[in-house]
């Protein structure tokens, strides 16, 4: 099978596409709305030292944090949006990637969020948060850790959120065509019973549940797993999606395109070549919620 990849202009807004470096900051404002009562993502924020602080500066810091998370997998993960401006955001973590290097921590901002969070702000995120999500996939996964698509983060806007087409074009696009090509799991965590009801009805298994903060007040996070579903018949799609992930330096500002890869395929009917075109996208662990 032979492929060519050609760079389009964005143009049309049900599309989804990759979300370029210039453009994490709209990304991460999303994200932020969408989670923005999460009790596992503000669990830093909600430490008791940190009650000296307003509930704007909380806010603010909690934007700030996922504009360093979105800029981090830009870099080294893959970030994608769909709907107008910015309607519903993904993070994922594609097999291979991590974003637990220095390299992506200095150029994506995120060591400031050690001086930014208060010292039980910053052990919970550095201490508790992270490495509870980091072992838990590592122990679910075992082997297949490392070649896994690790869904991060899956947002939609408020004003957007009855509108369940765009997170789960969103979340389908890559996990359906990409993983399931590829024969790689998915993995992801959610929270809330509505969350954990909506991914079981999308192919997704219940695999078990951890706990923040166990002895005091529980927050609670389903771990949940999608096998590979192959074409029984030619076990693998006729047509692949392909994403292209690339790492940037800091100075490349790409403009957002749709990367498209051409296929050359076979009509299993007359035996006759075509060519069908898809529109495609190219640890420090974070959490893999969904907010739907």
């Amino acid at each position: 099978m032979k492929s060519s990849i050609t760079i389009e202009p964005y143009v049309g807004l049900d599309d989804v596409r990759v979300v370029a470096i210039n453009e994490h900051k709209e990304a991460a404002a999303c994200l932020a709305e969408a989670f923005a009562d999460d009790e596992a993502i503000l669990y830093p924020f909600t430490a008791a030292d940190m009650t000296q602080h307003t509930n704007e500066y909380k806010r603010k810091l909690h934007n700030e944090m996922m504009e360093y998370l979105t800029a981090a997998h830009i870099f080294n993960g893959l970030v994608t949006t769909v709907g107008p401006s910015y309607a519903s955001v993904a993070i994922w973590l594609p097999p291979g990637r991590d974003i637990d290097n220095w390299l992506t921590i200095v150029r994506s901002g995120l060591w400031r969020m050690y001086f930014r969070l208060s010292r039980q702000g910053r052990q919970r995120f550095f201490d508790e948060f992270l490495p509870l999500l980091q072992d838990t996939k590592q122990e679910v996964l075992g082997e297949r850790d490392d070649e896994s698509y690790y869904l991060v983060y899956l947002g939609t806007k408020r004003k957007e959120q009855r509108k369940g087409q765009l997170i789960f074009r969103l979340e389908a696009d890559l996990r359906e065509q990409q993983a399931d090509f590829e024969n790689r799991v998915c993995y992801l965590e959610s929270t809330g019973s509505k969350n954990t009801d909506m991914y079981t009805a999308r192919g997704f298994v219940y695999k078990r549940t951890i706990h923040l903060n166990p002895y005091k007040a529980p927050i609670a996070l389903d771990i949940m797993v999608r096998e590979p579903k192959l074409s029984p018949a030619t076990h693998l799609p006729l047509t692949s999606l392909c994403y292209e992930v690339k790492s940037m330096s800091p100075l490349d500002v790409p403009s957002a395109s749709i990367v498209k890869t051409t296929a050359a395929t076979v009509n299993e009917d007359d035996g006759q070549s075509n060519a069908d075109e898809e529109g495609g996208l190219g640890q420090m662990g974070v959490s893999a919620l969904a907010a739907a």
